[in-house]
């Protein structure tokens, strides 16, 4: 998924205020299903993708 100029736009208007934030569990969905170790439920939009696995990482690091 490529990202469009204003999406980019808007990107680096939060970076240069100090706004950006990442969540490390999208990212880390993302690698996962770019690499092709999970896929989304919706192909479309992406949406929903690796929310057992997400919840999966979260039991392990709680216990």
């Amino acid at each position: 998924m490529r990202a469009t100029d204003e999406q980019l736009a808007v990107v680096q208007k939060q970076v240069s205020r100090g706004t950006y934030e990442v969540n490390s569990q999208r990212v880390a969905v993302a690698i996962l299903e770019r690499i092709g170790v999970i896929q989304s439920r919706d192909p479309v939009t992406g949406g929903g993708g690796g929310h057992a696995l997400l919840h999966e990482l979260s039991a392990r690091r709680a216990a």
